[in-house]
C-alpha cells in the first residue's frame, strides 16, 4: 500500500501539502462486542447494533437500520460500545475490508475497527481511503490462513495521507457526487446477474416438469439412479498417471455444469488414491450435495473421493440427459435431506443410488438437453455483457479513488489551513456518551479490574523487554480481548507507564519495550 492508508510511514512522495499521519492521533480508535446471547433482556432494544451482514448489505454507505438491536442493559453488561453518527466501521474478521459509516448512534460486533474522527479528519474521507484500498488489499494486513483477521497491534500502525481539512471535504464531496452517477448502473448489474441466476434454475426446474417442451410429465416413468448408472470406484494409484487432468469439487461451478480451469495429478501434487474417469462420464460431488456440482466429461482423468464418476448403462437414458437432471433443483432437493448436519455434509453412494430420475422418451430427452444448452447459451452471453458493464462501473470506481489519492481529483486552495496547523489545534475526541455516563464507566472499570495490572506485570516478566499484544494476551491466558485492550490504556496514560509502544517496521505492528527501571 503506497497511497491513502498504510502501516508505518512509506516512502511515498505524497502531493504538495499532504501528510502521512498516524490514524489514531485523528481518530478515537473503538472496538465492539456482543452482549450474552443468554440474556433476552439484552436484545431487541432500541440501540442498533452492528453486524457483518449489515456491513455487507451497506458496503461503502451508510447505514441507519440493522438487522439485530440491544437494550440498556446489554450496553452496560458488556464491552460494547455506542458509536457516534459519522463513525467509521470497518470489518476486520472472517469478511474482512466492509467499511461503512454510521448514520445515528450504534453499537458494533467485536467483528469490527471503529473510528470516531476527530477535528482534523472528514470521515467521509476515511471511508474512501479505505475503499480506495480495496478489500483485497485490506486483507493482506491480517494474518490466519483460514480465516483473515486484522489485529489491534496492526490497526495502532496504520497511517492515512490527509491533506488540509477543507481539501479532505472537497474531495469527499466530489467522489460522492462521481460514484453517485454509477451507482445505479452497479445496482442495476447486480441484480441482472441475480435475475440470470434465477432464470436458469427456472429453467432447469421447469424442464424436468415437462413445462419446456409442452410434455406431459406425468406419463414419464420414474427409476432410481441405481437402476440406469453405476458409480465407478476404480482407484488408482496417482503416481502412476501424472499428466492425467485432475479434477475436484472446486473445479466444477455450482449448479450449472460447467467444468472449471484445472490442472494436472502431478501440477496438484496428488499423493492419495484417486478415482479414474473415462470420456462420457459424470462427475458429482458428493460433498455439500447442496451446491449441486457435476459435469459430464469428454475425456480420460483421475477425479477427488470426494466425487462418484458416474456412467449411464440404461439404453434409453442419455449421459447429457442424466446430467442435467442432477444439476436441477428437483435432483437437488431429494439430495438435501440425506447429507446429514456434519461440518462436512456429505451423500453416501447408498443414498445417492436411491434417488428418483424422470424418464421421457430418448427423443424427449435429446430436445429437453437441447433445449437447456440453448438457454445456458443465451444467458452465458447476456451475462458476459452485464459483467462487462459491471468491469466498466468497477473500472471507473478504481480510478476515481485513484486519482482522489494521488491528489489529482480537486484543485488545492492556498487558503486552506495546513494540515500540520490542524494538527496541532485538534484533539482526538473523548469516549461517546448517550445518556448514562455511569453505564459506560463500569465497563472501563471493569476491565482494569478483570486484567489488573499485577496480572499483566506478572505476565511481563516471562515475556522479555519487548512483546506485542498477541503475547501478552496468550501469557494471560487468553483474556477477552476488549478487557486487556481497556486494561492496556489505562497503563499506557497513567503515570510512569512500565512499557512504550514502538513501531517494528520489520513485522508492521505496534510491539511494547518495558521502561527501563
Amino acid at each position: 500500500m503506497s497511497f491513502g492508508i498504510a502501516v508505518g510511514v512509506p516512502e511515498t512522495k505524497l502531493p504538495a501539502g499532504w501528510r502521512w499521519t498516524p490514524l489514531r492521533e485523528v481518530a478515537r480508535l473503538e472496538s465492539g462486542h456482543t452482549p450474552s446471547r443468554k440474556q433476552p433482556g439484552y436484545w431487541g432494544g432500541d440501540i442498533p447494533w452492528l453486524g457483518i451482514r449489515d456491513a455487507n448489505a451497506h458496503h461503502g454507505g451508510a447505514i441507519f437500520e440493522t438487522r439485530e438491536t440491544i437494550t440498556e442493559a446489554g450496553l452496560a453488561n458488556s464491552s460494547a460500545r455506542l458509536l457516534p453518527t459519522g463513525t467509521v466501521c470497518l470489518s476486520r474478521t472472517a469478511s474482512v475490508g466492509y467499511v461503512v459509516i454510521l448514520g445515528e448512534p450504534m453499537a458494533t460486533s467485536q467483528d469490527f475497527v471503529n473510528w470516531t474522527c476527530g477535528d482534523a479528519l472528514e470521515p467521509r474521507f476515511l471511508k474512501y481511503a479505505l475503499l480506495h484500498e480495496g478489500r483485497e488489499r485490506l486483507a493482506q494486513l491480517g494474518t490466519g490462513t483460514v480465516h483473515k483477521t486484522i489485529y489491534y497491534s496492526t490497526v495502532e500502525a496504520l497511517h492515512i495521507a490527509l491533506p488540509p481539512r477543507r481539501e479532505q471535504a472537497r474531495i469527499a464531496a466530489e467522489l460522492d457526487r462521481l460514484l453517485a452517477l454509477v451507482e445505479p448502473v452497479g445496482a442495476q448489474t447486480d441484480e441482472l446477474l441475480r435475475t440470470l441466476d434465477g432464470l436458469w434454475r427456472q429453467a432447469l426446474s421447469a424442464a424436468f416438469r415437462g413445462q419446456l417442451t409442452g410434455a406431459d410429465a406425468s406419463r414419464w416413468r420414474r427409476a432410481s439412479v441405481k437402476e440406469i448408472a453405476r458409480i465407478d470406484t476404480e482407484s488408482v494409484d496417482p503416481a502412476e498417471h501424472p499428466d492425467l487432468p485432475h479434477v475436484a469439487p472446486n473445479h466444477i461451478e455450482s449448479g450449472t455444469g460447467v467444468l472449471l480451469p484445472h490442472r494436472t495429478v502431478g501440477e496438484d501434487g496428488v499423493v492419495s488414491k484417486k478415482y479414474r474417469f473415462q470420456p462420457g462420464h459424470i462427475i458429482y460431488s458428493k460433498i455439500r450435495p447442496y451446491l449441486a456440482k457435476a459435469v459430464l466429461v469428454d475425456f480420460e482423468g483421475l477425479c477427488s473421493a470426494d466425487s462418484y464418476p458416474i456412467s449411464v448403462r440404461s439404453e434409453d437414458v442419455s449421459a447429457a440427459y442424466l446430467h442435467k437432471v442432477m444439476i436441477s433443483p428437483m435432483f437437488t432437493e431429494q439430495a438435501i435431506p440425506l447429507q446429514g448436519r456434519t461440518v462436512l455434509p456429505k451423500i453416501n453412494k447408498r443414498q445417492l443410488y436411491g434417488l428418483e430420475v424422470p424418464i421421457p422418451s430418448p427423443a424427449e430427452q435429446a430436445e429437453i438437453v437441447a433445449r437447456l444448452e440453448w438457454v445456458q447459451r443465451a444467458i452465458r452471453d447476456v451475462r458476459g455483457a452485464v459483467e462487462g458493464s459491471q468491469g466498466d462501473v468497477e473500472h471507473f470506481t478504481r480510478s476515481i479513488l485513484r486519482r482522489a489519492f494521488h491528489g489529482e481529483l480537486v484543485e488545492p486552495d492556498r487558503s486552506d489551513e495546513p494540515i500540520a496547523a490542524t494538527l496541532a489545534a485538534s484533539e482526538v475526541p473523548g469516549p461517546y456518551r448517550r445518556q448514562s455516563e455511569e453505564s459506560m464507566g463500569k465497563t472501563s472499570k471493569k476491565a482494569v479490574k478483570a486484567v489488573d495490572r499485577g496480572r499483566i506485570m506478572k505476565a511481563v516478566e516471562t515475556l522479555g523487554a519487548s512483546f506485542d499484544f498477541a503475547e501478552l494476551r496468550a501469557a494471560l491466558s487468553t483474556p477477552p480481548y476488549d478487557e486487556l485492550q481497556a486494561a492496556l490504556f489505562e497503563l499506557l496514560g497513567g503515570e510512569d507507564p512500565p512499557f512504550a509502544q514502538v513501531f517494528d517496521s520489520e513485522r508492521a505492528c505496534i510491539r511494547f519495550e518495558r521502561a527501563e527501571s
